[in-house]
């Protein structure tokens, strides 16, 4: 189906995210335009908790596209389900890349442009739903990145990482960004604070390694003065001057 085919019929609801459709009850759901930056299938063996199993990943979107710029006119939709990729650091080949993608260095941007390229397509009083999963980045740092927090939303999956929120396109709906902007530029200076607690962190360590490191050559090199002593048997008689202007007395 073209784009333009897409456009003229009456879709409703647009997943921007959708990835091999595992959120979804009916995959081919007919109210729904499915979209993606990819579109592929990955077959291959990968470890599961108990053996390693052969598993298959297809991703064929009705539309191919980047949710950051979606190729949708302005409120189109009733309904928008954002499910972005939610690693930052992920093994090239690990399965989960190959599932769920993987964000890149400016993930708030990417995050940030695609929550409000979704709110642009979508009609006025339309809802959002955005699924996130809190394995590598807090929820509360999402919502500071795009500026705006969930109506309402809850917790689930095992560990209680996978969070789904609500937003609802509403006039007004926007009183809260100012107080969301700060707390963007505390999560800034707050990362910009362990990067430099880090830095000074493994400074420490190699000062800690290199003090330990003289400390033992200290201790081996009079060690082996002791040995050359030893050998050399003159330092019976040293309180004789027997020792005077050995070049080992003076270290």
């Amino acid at each position: 189906m073209t784009l333009d085919e897409i456009t003229t019929t009456t879709k409703k609801i647009l997943d921007v995210t959708c990835g091999s459709r595992t959120i979804w009850f009916n995959k081919n759901h007919p109210a729904a335009i499915y979209c993606d930056v990819r579109d592929e299938e990955c077959t291959g063996v990968w470890k599961s908790t108990n053996r390693d199993s052969e598993r298959t990943c297809i991703v064929h979107p009705d539309v191919l596209c980047d949710f950051t710029d979606l190729p949708f006119p302005d409120n189109s939709f009733a309904l928008v389900v954002f499910d972005p990729p939610h690693l930052r650091h992920i093994g090239e080949n690990a399965w989960m890349r190959k599932k769920y993608g993987q964000l890149g260095e400016n993930w708030r941007e990417m995050l940030h442009d695609g929550f409000h390229e979704c709110m642009r397509v979508l009609k006025p009083d339309g809802v959002l739903i955005f699924k996130w999963a809190e394995t590598q980045i807090p929820a509360a740092d999402v919502w500071a990145a795009i500026g705006e927090r969930p109506l309402f939303g809850h917790h689930s999956g095992k560990k209680s990482q996978t969070f789904w929120g609500c937003f609802m396109k509403l006039e007004g709906a926007q009183e809260c960004t100012g107080t969301i902007s700060r707390d963007a530029e505390l999560l800034e200076l707050r990362e910009g604070l362990q990067s430099a607690k880090n830095t000074a962190d493994q400074h420490a360590a190699i000062n800690d390694t290199i003090f330990s490191s003289n400390m033992k050559l200290a201790a081996d090199r009079k060690e082996l003065i002791n040995e050359l002593c030893q050998y050399c048997g003159k330092y019976k008689q040293a309180h004789e001057g027997a020792c005077d202007g050995c070049r080992w007395r003076e270290i």
